[in-house]
């Protein structure tokens, strides 16, 4: 296994030009391998020791309170998704407002705990209630630190009272664990994978369901761009860019051919687009999830029915879950007899009148010629 910490190898400069390699298999076990989540690995015994540190590298940052957490994303043939743009209807990702921005009604960010521990995917979640509740429900709803650690620890594996198990979370995980078991009492219905190259259908996605959870690598320089209030912006020709590990931040606003807003750390920060491509993109094994939230959806009106192929979208949801589709197909509207206009009536009244008389003289006139 190569000393190289795994992030610095997905996504430092000196990749090949001629693609990306193939994630490990499983993607994990660099990373988290004396821990386990929902049965998927094999804990080791009690009485053995456990590991002397408390957060593995990729947990931790150059700011002693600002912590990382986001595993690398799972290779699609052993966890399976859906994809959004899939689904979409024809041109609908065209017809986005070229702004969309759900970060400004929010009064503020908590930290969520991720100032001590590796929760950026719990605390994403987090985020994501905000939006819904301030946006379709017109009140914020802000999940507790408690129940947030305690997200974390359901869609994760964490025990508080082993600093040890503080390895971050695998997103498409923390996903489903955020529709089977929820923060806060609440939960998602559904969640797709996001084309992140696509800064239209990424825009699509947040407009259509208000937020979406973006898997990131982390350089050590966006720190410093952090902490002075500037947006996270890349200049081509670094000779080497050290990434501190996985993060994951919550996209709430994306203008298009310009900026792009996420929450993070208990602050909204711009991201520039070559920024994005650079660590947020395919390029850095960067990773784009919406989430489904049927009450901000209902309470929003904005109708995903109108951009999505219903039919197909529950049939595929079912296909994967064995569970019934979440969407409700939209209601074809049934055609109405209009009401019929009082002058165009009474002359087709008369015209047919007319047209019976004509007939009957047609048919005396053909009567008379036969000698009848």
């Amino acid at each position: 296994m190569s000393d190289t910490p795994l992030f610095d190898r997905l996504a430092a400069d000196r990749l090949s030009t001629h693609g990306l390699p193939l994630p490990p298999e499983p993607p994990t076990t660099y990373l988290r391998p004396q821990t386990t989540w929902r049965g998927d690995l094999i804990r080791d015994p009690l009485t053995q020791e456990m590991p002397t540190v408390t957060q593995p590298e990729h947990v931790q940052t150059s700011h002693p309170q600002r912590k990382l957490g986001r595993l690398p994303e799972h290779p699609e043939h052993l966890r399976p998704r859906l994809h959004l743009g899939q689904f979409l209807r024809g041109d609908y990702k065209l017809s986005v407002p070229d702004v969309v921005d759900y970060s400004t009604k929010v009064a503020s960010w908590p930290m969520a705990a991720n100032d001590r521990l590796g929760d950026c995917t719990a605390a994403d979640a987090a985020h994501g209630v905000q939006v819904w509740t301030t946006w379709g429900q017109g009140q914020t709803i802000t999940p507790s630190d408690e129940a947030v650690v305690k997200f974390y620890s359901a869609s994760t594996g964490y025990d508080p009272a082993d600093p040890a198990t503080d390895q971050g979370g695998n997103l498409q995980e923390v996903c489903e664990a955020f529709r089977t078991i929820g923060i806060a009492g609440r939960t998602i219905e559904a969640f797709f994978r996001v084309n992140s190259d696509d800064f239209d259908e990424l825009r699509s996605a947040l407009y259509l369901f208000g937020a979406v959870s973006i898997g990131m690598a982390f350089p050590e320089f966006a720190m410093d761009q952090f902490n002075h209030d500037q947006p996270w912006d890349y200049v081509p020709g670094r000779t080497r860019v050290k990434i501190e590990g996985g993060h994951d931040v919550l996209l709430v606003g994306a203008t298009k051919g310009g900026n792009l807003k996420v929450v993070t750390w208990g602050k909204v920060q711009e991201v520039t687009p070559r920024f994005w491509t650079r660590f947020m993109g395919s390029r850095a094994h960067g990773e784009a999830w919406a989430r489904v939230e049927q009450d901000w959806v209902a309470s929003s009106g904005i109708a995903p029915g109108n951009a999505l192929d219903v039919a197909a979208l529950n049939q595929a949801f079912m296909s994967l879950t064995g569970q019934p589709g979440p969407f409700t197909q939209p209601e074809t509207p049934q055609p109405v007899d209009p009401e019929p206009d009082p002058v165009a009536y009474d002359l087709s009244r008369e015209l047919l009148d007319a047209a019976t008389s004509l007939e009957d003289t047609a048919k005396r006139l053909r009567q008379l010629l036969s000698g009848a």
